[in-house]
């Protein structure tokens, strides 16, 4: 194994090189093309019926054959945006591979990525997005021969079709200027004539190693990376390196970065740079003889600057010379032989990819090991140490729909690891002789799940950690030890967990699948639904009083088809909040919100009670909620047929302001469902945070929202614990027993009647009256007078 220390930024840390290195930010494939048949047709959308309703504007076909390794990437893109009034596409995709399925990921370029995509796969085939707004149906196989026929009869029209024998990643140019210069006269599915529309590839990806610090990403003024490769596996040593910002969320947000490429190769090659998406400089150190040619860059704001650089060839001169004359670099990635290099730029606050079941690879730094050499060099721990450890040594099994993540109890004991638990709190681990296990069914403990295609839903859950006191480099006290004092955080970013659970399709792909439907539920912060809390933001924590609005929709009835598709509405059966992830607790607290599409409180701000494809309603988080924090919101939806014909196994829909507000038809529909296919989705947890004037607003605060929260100062009350309470109760009572049995010491040594007296003194009882009755106020007021 390689290594070595880079200590010149904030912590020294190790660029440990890991093989192979697995990181979502660093690609290097081997592209070629590959043939790519097709053939566009003569449309007129605005004359198509079917296409009028689901307001489509351009459908595609995608047929392929054998593509390398089982799955196809499928990129959609507009190389010319201006004048672009596109909306809404749909691809329909079909693979004549068996029996096994393809997996098809869908992705978007540039404008492309405004655009709203309909997704029709066919057959058995599985299908995903990447950064693309989309929405999936599916349809049992179609023969080959009438596929063009159904396409027809589903849209109206047909924009295109591609045919790939045996490439794994296509292009579609939606570009109508490129479509209209296309020889429009249509085809069959088995077209031998190239392509104008699309372009297709083999792709296959290099193994690269290599080490990549992420806590150091945006940290310094000047983000540094190392790439080193053998060589291009072009015929003219081309390579092209494409350096893309963005987030997750949004792939078209352009990202603040200033970047340092050092590029080295064993033999003289030519780098061809294309960036987009980024905000800053770009400095291209070029060395082993290298050059650039062909910058594109797109957008305002990015420079490119290239300079000469003398790069060692060997790994630990060259980081030490880039350490020393440029800076720390943020990551280094050694390679092949590729023609393509993929490099993401992510945002600052994008520190970690995902972690699951995928078993993503972290180079972060290293806490302090015992058996390195003492020195004024020696990794110190931090935080993202902790975090970076945690994530190593965490397992996770998915097996009979059970979830079981585990760590090992070393691990646990280096970081003074208390407990482990699921976003349920009350899904804690439990410990043996060498793990802390947790175990969970597929769903519960506050899982969420993402239907990715009829036979693949993937559960997430995260894990939530909590540490033991500070550790610094030293037991004993601090500034002493070596480097500088760092401290893990008693509680660590919460750290996501997933499991896959497949169902085996049907042996007859032609027999129409049982009908049903998946929605999508979401929780926005604003009316206008603007700002949305995404499933990454759980837990997450809301001020009492302010308003929460929730939009459901459908995203996908099975079976596909006009007939099912068309005039289906979705049915708030019912939406209650509760303080557990499971849906229905025996005896469980509950605060229903919704019922049959009817406000059932009136904190709920249902606009009107009428039926909708994309229903939504607002609700004020009421003091009385705080008792059941953190909560979780439930909703059970269903479909509706809005249309005057019936639907097979679809209920017709009973417009709700027939019965809302009405006491005695609202019995009518209370114990029996108004839809079909009825489907619970749950959120959480929600955290409840007080506010001063809680308690007045119980009764004052039912009116609808505005979208705006009360301007009310937000006073955080800390409180005590048991043990603390306790203590002071005990010492309370001590300190009145002590100073009781000091009154009564004074009393005993001051007590008049048990004062001694001289012999021969006047009794106690002279006969003088010293009550407070006796009207003299001394004793010499008895005595007789005489006068001189």
């Amino acid at each position: 194994m390689r290594f070595f220390l880079i200590a010149g930024s904030r912590d020294s840390v190790l660029c440990v090189v890991e093989t192979p290195l697995k990181t979502p930010y660093f690609t290097s494939i081997v592209q070629m093309p590959t043939e790519c048949y097709g053939c566009a047709w003569v449309s007129s959308v605005t004359a198509a019926p079917v296409a009028k309703r689901h307001s489509i504007e351009q459908v595609h076909i995608v047929i392929v054959d054998d593509p390398e390794g089982g799955a196809v990437d499928v990129v959609t893109k507009i190389e010319n945006p201006e004048g672009t009034s596109l909306e809404n596409v749909a691809l329909v995709l079909h693979s004549t591979r068996s029996p096994a399925p393809v997996v098809f990921t869908v992705a978007a370029q540039g404008a492309a990525n405004s655009l709203q995509h309909l997704l029709l796969v066919i057959g058995g085939n599985e299908v995903r997005g990447n950064n693309v707004q989309y929405r999936i149906a599916h349809h049992p196989q179609v023969p080959e021969e009438d596929l063009i026929e159904f396409v027809n009869e589903e849209f109206g029209f047909i924009t295109s079709l591609t045919r790939a024998p045996t490439a794994n990643k296509l292009e579609i140019d939606l570009d109508s200027k490129v479509i209209e210069n296309s020889e429009k006269f249509g085809c069959d599915a088995n077209v031998s004539a190239a392509s104008l529309v699309s372009k297709c590839f083999t792709s296959i990806e290099q193994p690269v190693e290599g080490c990549f610090h992420y806590n150091m990403l945006g940290v310094n003024s000047n983000d540094i990376h190392i790439i080193q490769l053998n060589g291009s596996s072009d015929a003219s040593n081309n390579i092209i390196l494409a350096v893309v910002g963005g987030s997750e969320r949004n792939a078209n947000s352009v990202v603040e970065r200033n970047l340092t490429l050092v590029l080295q190769a064993s033999r003289p090659t030519t780098w061809d740079l294309h960036a987009e998406n980024l905000h800053g400089t770009i400095t291209l150190l070029v060395g082993g003889g290298g050059q650039v040619e062909n910058t594109s860059v797109s957008g305002t704001g990015l420079q490119v600057k290239v300079r000469k650089f003398e790069a060692p060839a060997m790994f630990d001169q060259l980081i030490l010379k880039v350490l020393t004359n440029i800076g720390p670099p943020v990551s280094y990635t050694h390679t092949t032989n590729p023609n393509k290099i993929s490099f993401k730029v992510p945002p600052k606050r994008v520190m970690e990819p995902e972690f699951g079941a995928d078993d993503v690879h972290y180079m972060q730094p290293l806490p302090r090991n015992p058996f390195l050499p003492e020195g004024p060099l020696a990794p110190t721990a931090t935080t993202e140490d902790a975090l970076s450890l945690v994530q190593k040594a965490l397992t996770v099994e998915c097996q009979n729909n059970i979830m079981t993540v585990s760590i090992s109890r070393a691990v646990m004991l280096l970081l003074d690891g208390l407990s482990m638990a699921l976003v349920d709190p009350s899904c804690r681990a439990t410990t043996n002789q060498t793990h802390f296990i947790l175990t969970s069914p597929y769903g519960q403990c506050g899982a969420s799940a993402r239907q990715d295609s009829p036979y693949r839903t993937t559960y997430i859950n995260y894990v939530h950690l909590d540490l033991g006191p500070s550790v610094s480099d030293d037991e004993d006290f601090d500034g002493s030890g070596y480097g500088v004092d760092e401290h893990y955080d008693p509680h660590i970013k919460p750290i996501p967990v997933k499991c896959h659970a497949t169902t085996t399709p049907e042996p007859n792909n032609s027999t129409p699948r049982e009908s049903g439907a998946d929605f999508h539920m979401e929780v926005f912060r604003d009316s206008d639904y603007k700002s949305p809390i995404h499933e990454d933001d759980y837990p997450t924590t809301v001020q009492v009083n302010q308003w929460l609005y929730v939009k459901n929709s459908m995203k996908n009835v099975l079976p596909w088809a006009s007939a099912y598709s068309a005039d289906l509405k979705v049915v708030l059966e019912e939406c209650w909040l509760s303080n557990s992830s499971l849906p229905t607790v025996e005896g469980g607290a509950r605060k229903t919100l919704v019922r049959k599409s009817c406000a059932a409180a009136p904190s709920v701000d249902l606009s009107s009670p009428t039926l909708s494809d994309e229903p939504k309603f607002g609700f004020k988080v009421l003091p009385e909620y705080v008792t059941l924090s953190p909560v979780y919101l439930h909703c059970l939806l269903g479909i509706c047929s809005a249309d005057s014909l019936p639907r097979p196994a679809v209920n017709r829909c009973t417009d709700p302001s027939s019965y809302c507000n009405k006491e005695v038809l609202m019995r009518v529909f209370l114990n029996q469902p108004v839809s079909s296919s009825p489907k619970t989705l749950s959120l959480g947890p929600i955290t409840l945070v007080s506010s001063t004037n809680a308690a007045l607003s119980v009764n004052g605060g039912m009116g609808h929202g505005n979208g705006k929260d009360d301007n009310t100062q937000i006073i955080v009350l800390g409180g005590l614990s048991t043990e603390i309470v306790v203590g002071i109760a005990l010492a309370s009572f001590v300190i009145g027993v002590c100073l009781t049995a000091t009154l009564w010491i004074i009393h005993m040594k001051t007590d008049p009647h048990r004062q001694k007296r001289p012999e021969g003194s006047a009794p106690r009882n002279s006969g003088y009256d010293l009550s407070a009755h006796s009207g003299s106020s001394t004793p010499s007021s008895q005595a007789p007078m005489t006068h001189p």
